[in-house]
């Protein structure tokens, strides 16, 4: 047992520094292929062993949760995936990101019983986080002092800070997300590593402020908010009602949707007549406020394209193919400086390309993982640290539907990774003390 666990302990660590770190100067993309090989493979190679070394009851945790109701989300969110691939301009783009599906959902599946093997296994996912987090942000300072070393402050370039991520948004983002480990090994570690953890999470407040990405900042503000929320429901005592039916997961569902729709139409409608008048002239408008504007018509593009296909979607991986025919008078794109490839909208993107099962599927993915960590949080069978633990991935996930309703970390592999450790942690605290649960 022994080794089986030093073998598990270094895989935890060496994933998550590995797809933090990896990066290809040849890649379209330098980061999404690198690390989506590395997921891969480290998947297969886990999968290879657990069914080599587990014993029939070692599954039971990842049995109960495949037959139980709780899984109905991720199999309706695959499903979809396949049914609108059939609808698909390009067939090979959807099956790309359908192996990505189904290696995500495969992979937390399989961590619900490789868990139950190692005895303190978060810690070395915790530990692996806080190296990779501190060597990716040296890189970042070394980018931050070669623009230093430019002539003119003019030439100072935010976009060249992005450490290993491709873009800083995407980096600061993963920054906000990971603080919900870094702030949980705060509380756990001693000596050393919680010395580590203090840097690490003294060092991603400062680069989130400094790369000046908005959807971090708001994500930032809901990892907070939401975490002090699900601390003092804990304290307070405040129990969550059992009977959370369907009726009430759907009432929630429309509140999101609604909230969603009365943001979404409140732009002006003269907001296109005048973008399309808008010269690039930033000293006359901030850069900011240009973004925010073509933000808001990639969304309206997405809307008309979701009416067209409203009940299969246009297929995994074509709404880039599509959305010229939504979108092509948008400045940027008309001038042929960009070409669009997702809407920075993960809830929108899903709509457009799975369709309303898929749409719908996403949404209650994340309805259910709250009500999962509520439970969780006042499981009195669940030790303190586990609750805390529960109540700091509850926050994170908030933070991360925060940042998707403004970004795309549904494309990143890192960001998914997170996510999906996320959910299969939340799932293994809540099937731990009734590990044989079924529907």
């Amino acid at each position: 047992m022994p080794k089986l666990e030093s073998i598990y302990r270094i895989f935890f660590f060496g994933i998550s520094s590995l797809l933090i770190l990896s990066y290809s100067f040849t890649a379209l993309d330098p980061s999404l292929m690198p690390r989506f090989t590395i997921l891969s493979l480290g998947f297969t190679l886990l999968n290879l062993f657990s069914w080599w070394s587990f014993k029939k009851q070692d599954w039971n945790i990842s049995l109960s949760f495949i037959r139980s109701k709780f899984a109905l989300p991720f199999w309706l969110f695959l499903f979809s995936g396949m049914q609108s691939s059939f609808n698909a301009i390009n067939a090979t783009e959807a099956y790309g990101v359908l192996g990505k599906d189904f290696l995500f959902v495969g992979l937390m599946i399989l961590l619900l019983s490789v868990f139950t093997k190692i005895k303190n296994w978060e810690l070395y996912f915790f530990k692996g986080f806080l190296v990779a987090v501190l060597i990716s942000s040296a890189i970042g300072y070394y980018q931050l002092f070669q623009e230093v070393q430019k002539v003119s402050i003019e030439a100072f370039d935010l976009y060249a800070l992005n450490s290993t991520f491709a873009h800083r948004n995407l980096w600061s983002a993963f920054l906000v997300l990971a603080l919900s480990f870094v702030g949980f090994a705060f509380y756990s570690f001693k000596g050393f590593w919680k010395v580590l953890a203090t840097i690490v999470a003294a060092n991603n407040l400062f680069w989130i402020y400094f790369l000046e990405s908005r959807s971090s900042w708001l994500g930032l503000g809901v990892l907070g908010i939401s975490f002090l929320v699900f601390w003092a429901l804990d304290k307070l005592k405040l129990k969550i009602s059992t009977q959370f039916t369907r009726f009430k997961a759907l009432i929630l569902a429309l509140i999101l949707l609604i909230g969603f729709g009365l943001f979404y139409f409140s732009a002006p409608e003269n907001l296109q007549a005048q973008e399309l008048g808008f010269d690039l002239k930033l000293e006359n408008e901030s850069e900011k406020s240009f973004t925010v504007r073509e933000r808001v018509l990639l969304w309206k593009g997405t809307g008309l394209m979701i009416q067209d296909n409203s009940l299969l979607g246009v297929g995994p991986g074509n709404w880039k193919i599509q959305f010229p025919k939504y979108g092509s008078d948008i400045w940027r794109a008309r001038q042929g400086l960009v070409q669009f490839q997702r809407p920075h909208n993960d809830f929108l993107w899903v709509l457009s390309e799975r369709g309303i099962i898929g749409g719908v599927a996403f949404l209650f993915m994340f309805l259910l993982m709250i009500y999962l960590g509520l439970k969780n949080s006042e499981n009195k069978k669940l030790s303190k640290r586990e609750r805390v633990l529960n109540q700091m991935i509850l926050a994170g996930i908030m933070a991360y539907l925060a940042i998707s309703f403004f970004s795309f970390p549904m494309e990143r592999i890192t960001h998914q990774w997170m996510l999906f450790v996320f959910f299969s942690m939340l799932i293994y605290y809540f099937f731990k003390s009734k590990p044989r649960l079924t529907c």
